[in-house]
């Protein structure tokens, strides 16, 4: 056989110095897919846009803002999105966003009842009269004082009030 001298993104090569057959990883190199026969095509790390840590496959960590797609490339999350780990899944969400049980990033004024938003924890921070936020903040549920004041209060007041009627009219006969 005939001995070549790889290329650089070459670590083994065969037949040719540019037909590797794995990727030379110590200089920066990955397996950006494969072809022929076991052939692999290799690219350095420096062309993986938005990568904050790439390994032997590509891109294994993106930058905020961004996530790794199945290729190992790194793809823009959704505008709502501050952070994500995939297109429809979002971490922290963007300003006058609040992040769902689902992992949504919704806009705070399409929470029902929300009438005021805290910017710092991206959350409802102030619901409609009677109401209160959720301790994450995206979604407004009665409050128990509301109850407690204007529902159970009035109704034991009612009960006094009638029973103080029956003695006083069981007192005048």
């Amino acid at each position: 056989g005939k001995c070549y001298e790889c290329d650089d993104s070459c670590s083994t090569c065969y037949e040719a110095k540019d037909q590797c057959t794995s990727c030379n990883y110590e200089n920066g190199y990955f397996i950006d897919g494969t072809y022929g026969k076991g052939y692999v095509k290799c690219t350095h790390n420096s062309t993986l846009e938005n990568c904050k840590l790439s390994g032997r496959d590509g891109c294994d960590e993106c930058t905020n803002g961004y996530y790794v797609n199945p290729f190992h490339r790194c793809e823009s999350c959704r505008k709502e999105c501050e952070t994500c780990q995939s297109e429809n899944v979002c971490n922290s969400c963007s300003d006058g966003y609040v992040l769902t049980h689902m992992k949504t990033c919704v806009d705070w004024k399409t929470i029902d009842k929300c009438t005021g938003y805290d910017s710092q924890k991206r959350k409802c921070s102030e619901c409609s009269f009677g109401y209160q936020p959720t301790n994450d903040g995206n979604e407004c549920v009665r409050n128990f004082t509301f109850y407690l004041v204007f529902i159970i209060v009035p109704i034991v007041a009612v009960f006094i009030i009638i029973i103080i009627i029956i003695i006083i009219i069981a007192l005048a006969m």
